[in-house]
């Protein structure tokens, strides 16, 4: 087991071609909360439902002491944070509780984690097909392929998908959207999309 790479061609800086290449993670799909679940339970004496009851506990946690103004520390792991965005002002009377809104959660991971994670073992992924060889139509159809199985899709797990950048995973989409093939749904911070039916 390793991490697996592949290598990509470098975007072009300042409208000029890059030619050099740089190494991007290949991620071969998600770890569900109830994948993680059956884990840690076959490696310790927690129950499935334990650990489903814990990861569920510390989500409210996290919610709690973020409401409290604290950020929320677990050793090992790392740091969750909250951010906060507001319109651009130039003093504090011109702005108020009301106009400013959560603008992400933020996760720092500890030096721990960081050192765990610096020593494993990493591989090119042999049989993996990089992005920069298919054709913009193959990726956009990767993207109608997987909304045919899957309800939705947001710009990361297209670029993940497709191995491109976040920025070329989003030209694409918003292709599918002008064509009228795929529509944006907003959650707040979240925009999905999903098959316009």
């Amino acid at each position: 087991m390793s991490i697996n790479y592949d290598l990509y061609q470098n975007p072009p800086r300042n409208g000029n071609a890059d030619k050099g290449l740089h190494p991007r993670a290949v991620n071969h799909g998600t770890i569900s909360t109830k994948e993680l679940a059956e884990r840690i339970n076959k490696s310790s004496s927690f129950t499935q439902g334990d650990v489903l009851g814990l990861l569920s506990l510390l989500s409210d946690e996290i919610v709690n002491a973020f409401n409290e103004s604290k950020s929320i520390s677990i050793d090992g792991l790392g740091i969750f944070a909250v951010s906060l965005q507001s319109r651009p002002v130039s003093e504090a009377k011109e702005i108020h509780s009301q106009s400013i809104e959560v603008k992400n959660i933020t996760f720092r991971a500890s030096n721990q984690l960081k050192s765990r994670v610096c020593k494993l073992s990493i591989e090119r992924d042999k049989n993996h097909k990089s992005g920069r060889l298919l054709s913009d139509e193959e990726l956009r159809s990767n993207i109608l392929a997987f909304l045919e199985s899957e309800e939705t899709i947001n710009q990361s797990h297209a670029m993940n998908m497709n191995h491109c950048s976040l920025e070329k995973a989003r030209k694409d989409i918003t292709e599918l959207i002008e064509e009228g093939k795929v529509v944006a749904n907003n959650f707040g911070m979240r925009t999905v999309y999903k098959l316009v039916k």
